[in-house]
């Protein structure tokens, strides 16, 4: 899930975009295709109601919202343009996912292409189609010899595709904050939210300076928090992957949490460490989810009594 910043009290969101560049071809074998029955094809004047499809249901999870305001015309404008590649990925025949390439800007002096849209449908998402899409793509736009590549991702997309583009060889030169309007706050009954404050985004004491705020009196469920620790492995609460490191951000988030007045309900992501065939960091993850309370062994972590503690207290509160 993406982790959706909080309403302001206008119901705006406020969005931090990162801008990444690759200024030369990685150096690296091609990545081989999954093992499974895959197609990549561009789509030459690609229909609108297909691109349409594409990016509604490859986007929806995302808050992708820019083209879906755009006219036929205008988005017609841009997706037909020559200069404009878009390859689909197929799976078993069906669309698993796309690909956009803008090079209007190869015709300039800039020279260089943008990674306009990227993403998979969400059904086949942690089926390892992501890194091989993402590789091809890169391998594709360096194909036509751009002087930088460029992409850009921002906090509304999935928990791991900053860190995803970054270990294609993509370096951050920008961050931006931009402002939208939430398009769901006004129709809940109860507003939930995944935030992985201090893992996926900044370092745990941003949680502890961040101010939630909304103009909906609805009640809200921080639905995930939280942060990987392997169980006996220790070192400094700066130390990513230690539990002093997922200790730290427990106690920031619950200095956070305590700051919420419409705060109802919390989950923390999770209880105990699982089989993940995606997790692959040798030493530490070896293929398990590290973001549990409990090791896969049973084995509590610094942070199991951190909530514990904190559970405790509301406990303890007059009724």
């Amino acid at each position: 899930m993406s982790s959706v910043p909080p309403p302001a009290s206008d119901g705006k969101l406020t969005v931090t975009v990162t801008y990444l560049e690759m200024t030369s071809a990685p150096k690296r074998a091609p990545r081989p295709a999954p093992p499974r029955k895959l197609a990549l094809l561009r789509a030459d004047k690609i229909p609108i109601h297909f691109y349409r499809y594409l990016y509604n249901t490859v986007g929806e999870r995302w808050l992708w919202y820019e083209r879906r305001v755009m006219s036929d015309e205008s988005l017609a404008t841009v997706v037909q343009d020559p200069a404009v590649d878009i390859y689909v990925l197929y799976l078993e025949g069906a669309p698993a996912g796309y690909a956009e390439l803008d090079r209007r800007a190869q015709k300039t002096e800039e020279n260089e292409i943008e990674i306009a849209f990227f993403g998979l449908m969400p059904e086949v998402i942690g089926q390892g189609l992501g890194g091989y899409l993402l590789d091809w793509t890169i391998d594709m736009a360096w194909s036509r010899r751009p002087r930088r590549l460029w992409i850009n991702t921002c906090n509304l997309d999935h928990p791991r595709a900053l860190q995803t583009y970054q270990k294609a060889g993509f370096a951050p030169y920008k961050q931006i904050t931009k402002v939208i309007d939430d398009p769901l706050g006004e129709y809940l009954d109860v507003l939930g939210c995944n935030e992985y404050i201090g893992w996926y985004e900044g370092p745990p004491e941003l949680a502890s300076r961040t101010r939630w705020t909304s103009k909906y009196n609805k009640p809200l469920i921080m639905s995930e928090f939280g942060g990987d620790a392997k169980f006996g492995l220790h070192g400094s609460p700066n130390e990513r992957w230690t539990e002093e490191y997922q200790e730290s951000i427990y106690r920031q988030q619950i200095a956070m949490l305590k700051q919420i007045p419409f705060l109802r309900g919390l989950s923390p992501w999770i209880l105990m460490d699982f089989r993940s065939p995606r997790r692959e960091l040798p030493g530490v993850q070896d293929f398990y989810n590290r973001k549990g309370l409990v090791s896969n062994e049973g084995q509590k972590k610094k942070a199991f009594f951190v909530l514990q503690e904190y559970y405790k207290s509301l406990a303890a509160q007059p009724k």
